[in-house]
């Protein structure tokens, strides 16, 4: 009995959802969850200004939204940040 694999059978592997998928937590991206908490804490507890918190719940939802749609979203954003502004004069 031989254990290894063809290079065909290989090819049908399945790949896990994690590898492929961003990890979400809350229905957002992990890294802006850890944003909104950072900003909740500096805008509420250290700066004293409690109007963070109805901003920072808006943008919650709406970068829930924006997953919900298209989880690759934050990517497809940052990406086009970098590429600058295509049709310049």
């Amino acid at each position: 009995m031989n254990d290894e694999l063809t290079p065909e059978e290989a090819w049908k592997l399945p790949v896990h959802r994690s590898l492929t998928q961003p990890n979400y937590w809350m229905g957002v991206p992990r890294g802006i969850l850890l944003l909104e908490f950072l900003g909740l804490i500096l805008g509420g507890i250290i700066f004293k200004t409690f109007i963070v918190i109805p901003v920072v719940i808006g943008i919650h939802f709406l970068f829930r939204y924006f997953g919900q749609k298209d989880p690759m979203f934050l990517d497809v954003f940052l990406r086009s940040l970098q590429r600058g502004n295509y049709y310049s004069n």
